[in-house]
C-alpha cells in the first residue's frame, strides 16, 4: 500500500488489510478497495468481477487506466468553495 493512502486511512479512522486478488473477493468481505498497483490480466478480472458484484474501488488516475482502459485528462484544482453543505463549515473559499 503507497504511504498516502495508508495516512489517510488512518486518519479516517477505518481498519484495513493487504489483500491478495488471486481468489475472486465479494462487497461481502471489502466495502472498498484501494487499487494502487497494476496487476496480471487475471487480478484485473477479479477487481472488474469485484466491481459489477456490487463492490467499490479506489484508485488514481495511473491505475484508473490499466483497470477501466480510459485516458484521462490532467486538471488543476485550486479551491474549494463551501456551499450550503453543513460539511463545508469550517473551510474557508481557496483553503484545503
Amino acid at each position: 500500500m503507497l504511504p498516502e493512502w495508508e495516512i489517510v486511512i488512518q486518519q479516517i479512522g477505518m481498519s484495513f488489510e493487504i489483500i491478495s486478488l488471486k481468489e475472486p473477493i465479494s462487497a461481502d468481505q471489502f466495502s472498498v478497495v484501494i487499487v494502487t498497483t497494476k496487476g496480471a490480466k487475471n487480478e484485473k478480472d477479479v477487481l472488474l468481477h469485484y466491481l459489477n458484484s456490487g463492490g467499490s474501488i479506489l484508485t488514481e488516475a495511473e491505475m484508473g487506466k490499466w483497470l477501466f482502459n480510459i485516458g484521462t485528462v490532467p486538471a488543476f484544482v485550486n479551491t474549494i468553495e463551501p456551499t450550503k453543505d453543513p460539511i463545508f463549515n469550517g473551510v474557508l473559499p481557496g483553503f484545503i
